[in-house]
Formats: structure tokens, C-alpha cells, sequence
């Protein structure tokens, strides 16, 4: 095997080590921010989600997700590592 082939071989592999796994993902269409949680099992994952914003966040099989406002919980339900959704008008939908 050459040198060449060689370095190809291992950027393959080091590309395959590093490429991020899927992550369930959200974007808020609202002008407000949220904050969301993300419970998988007993673990429990707290992040802010500005107005506008895109974020991802692990999920697994499946996980539990809250949406909460300004005023309190507004949105909640399950999910699993695949799904995108979109926030809107402080309401979770999925997209196709």
C-alpha cells in the first residue's frame, strides 16, 4: 500500500471519529427566549434558546422535552434523537 493511499485511509477513519452524531434539534420562530429541558432517564439538561436561535441537543431513543416562558412551563412532549422542531408562538411542532 502506498503513502498516499495510506494518509486517505486515515483521514476516512479520523473523519468518521469526529463527525457529530445526530442531535435532536430545535429553532425558535419566536421573538422570545426559552429556555428548554431535555430529560433522558433520570439525566436532566438545561440550556437557553434565544429568539431566533438554532440549537441541538442529545436525545437518545428518547427524551422528555419542556419548553418554559417567561411565565412558567408552555409547551411538553417526547421526542427521540431524529426529530427537528420548530417552536412557534411558545408551541413545540415537528417537521416533516
Amino acid at each position: 500500500m502506498n503513502k498516499t493511499m495510506q494518509s486517505g485511509i486515515a483521514l476516512t477513519a479520523l473523519i468518521g471519529l469526529t463527525a457529530p452524531a445526530a442531535a435532536l434539534s430545535f429553532m425558535n420562530n419566536d421573538e422570545a427566549n426559552y429556555t428548554v429541558i431535555v430529560t433522558i432517564g433520570e439525566q436532566q439538561t438545561e440550556f437557553a434558546m434565544d429568539a431566533g436561535a438554532t440549537v441541538q441537543a442529545a436525545c437518545g431513543e428518547s427524551c422528555s422535552i419542556v419548553l418554559i416562558g417567561p411565565d412558567g412551563d408552555l409547551d411538553q412532549m417526547d421526542a427521540v434523537e431524529a426529530d427537528q422542531l420548530i417552536v412557534t408562538t411558545g408551541i413545540f411542532q415537528k417537521t416533516e
